[in-house]
């Protein structure tokens, strides 16, 4: 009897302890991760990304259905670097910098 009491009393403490658990085990905070130094690559790629969105996939954008292959990359790169798609510099080398590293290297 004894020995099933410290085993009602253990699940007891695990169920509610779970919840505080599951919590905790989720508190990860994406923007200190990264921002630490020797990590610069990880913001340059979620900045790239973003300019891709902001200048190249809007739904008003030059290639509003999207950039799903290595030769539509290809055609953003081209139109990108001919000038043919203004966006400005910092977003322009984020934006390579992210092609190059989802769809591999282009032209």
């Amino acid at each position: 009897m004894k020995t099933l009491t410290i085993v009602g009393t253990a699940m007891a403490v695990m169920l509610a302890a779970s919840p505080q658990m599951a919590a905790a085990s989720d508190t990860r905070n994406h923007s200190i991760t990264n921002s630490i130094p020797g990590n610069p690559g990880r913001d340059q790629l979620r900045q790239g990304q973003r300019a891709l969105s902001r200048y190249i996939t809007c739904g008003s954008c030059p290639f509003s259905q999207g950039v799903n292959d290595r030769s539509t990359a290809n055609e953003v790169v081209r139109q990108v670097q001919g000038g043919e798609i203004e966006i400005p510099r910092r977003h322009r080398d984020a934006l390579m910098v992210f092609i190059a590293d989802r769809y591999g290297r282009t032209r």
